[in-house]
């Protein structure tokens, strides 16, 4: 729930960015809309960072309980007794 509100304070800010343009002039218009583009790229890559942290932190648990030498599901049959 946390990045649902993290979104929508980003949206809101961009949105306020976008609503004062004055289309009358261009300069500012140009600005207002850059510095908006900014606030969502700023956001994104900062997303992306997370995502990225997590699915490294997800490997190298994965990593850590998975065996890739036992068989099927995780199971060690050289450790079964027949």
């Amino acid at each position: 729930m946390i990045l649902e509100h993290k979104i929508v304070e980003l949206l809101n800010k961009v949105v306020d960015k976008l609503d004062n343009i004055d289309y009358n002039n261009i300069d500012s218009a140009k600005d207002k809309v850059a510095d908006a583009k900014d606030d969502l790229v700023t956001f994104r890559d900062e997303t992306q960072n997370e995502i990225d942290e997590f699915e490294k932190w997800a490997d190298q648990k994965s990593d850590e309980i998975i065996d890739p030498e036992a068989g099927p599901y995780g199971i060690d049959t050289k450790k079964l007794s027949n």
